[in-house]
């Protein structure tokens, strides 16, 4: 629970550092981030976080 919620943050706070960086390229990304995400919303990539960690932690176990 608690690694979705840093993954779903981080996301968030990287497309909004990359929006203010000054290279051309990184700021289209950065705004692509940001703006998917503010569409989207935040509950919906903590979903995808809660998949990508609980996958993880499957093949982790599996080994």
């Amino acid at each position: 629970m608690f690694e979705e919620k840093i993954i779903a943050c981080t996301t968030y706070v990287t497309g909004i550092a990359l929006l203010f960086n000054p290279a051309p390229e990184l700021k289209y990304i950065g705004g692509i981030i940001t703006v998917t995400l503010m569409v989207v919303g935040i509950p919906v990539v903590y979903e995808l976080a809660k998949t990508f960690v609980s996958k993880r932690k499957r093949l982790k176990n599996a080994k």
